[in-house]
């Protein structure tokens, strides 16, 4: 357990040990560590969910391979309210509002936008690349993107044991970049989304 303050100040040896003994000798978790998943939603309110409950479990995502980078952004408006007599300050919460950009090897497979809807079998004719079972999706507006889908991080520790997770619920893809170069020898494609809140995972 973590140690006070005032214990490790008084303890002996405290400055010859990490501060928190129990993390250990290497406690970070690497990118190894992390696996990204997604789960898509119809429009009409069908769910694809496998477990049956009333929440998502780990058998209800996908996992999406061949991932680059993956960032999160949160943010929430505090609007600052002051009285007058007083100098001290007010913090009223407003909005909150979530988003993500993921960026993923272009593959002879499934196109990134297409992996995160990879529990749908269905072939698109608006999906901007004639592809078998539209596997390559280059169309922003394809009608398969107006429908929501969740994605999923869920994080583990050395022995593989899941520690946690949770996913962004209802995410849309409202951006897509694909970069080619002629010294690169591998082709990047770029997604930001946004969605509508974070949901903790149900690991057990």
């Amino acid at each position: 357990m973590p140690q006070s303050v005032t214990d490790w100040i008084l303890a002996d040896s405290g400055k010859d040990k990490h501060v928190d003994p129990s993390l250990g000798d290497y406690p970070a978790l690497g990118s190894e560590s992390v696996l990204i998943g997604a789960r898509v939603q119809l429009q009409d309110g069908e769910s694809l969910q496998k477990s049956g409950g009333d929440y998502p479990t780990m058998d209800d995502f996908t996992a999406i391979g061949i991932v680059q980078t993956a960032s999160i952004q949160q943010q929430k408006n505090l609007q600052q309210l002051f009285e007058i007599g007083s100098g001290q300050l007010y913090a009223i919460p407003g909005r909150f509002s979530v988003g993500a950009t993921l960026s993923r090897v272009l593959v002879e497979g499934q196109s990134l936008m297409r992996a995160l809807y990879g529990g749908l079998e269905l072939d698109l004719g608006d999906a901007g690349f004639k592809s078998e079972n539209s596997s390559y999706i280059m169309n922003l507006t394809s009608k398969l993107l107006d429908n929501p889908f969740d994605l999923l991080f869920l994080f583990f520790n050395k022995q593989q044991e899941p520690l946690g997770g949770f996913y962004l619920e209802n995410c849309y893809v409202h951006q897509h970049q694909m970069a080619l170069n002629a010294s690169h020898t591998m082709v990047i494609e770029n997604i930001g989304l946004l969605a509508s809140r974070i949901v903790s995972l149900n690991v057990g």
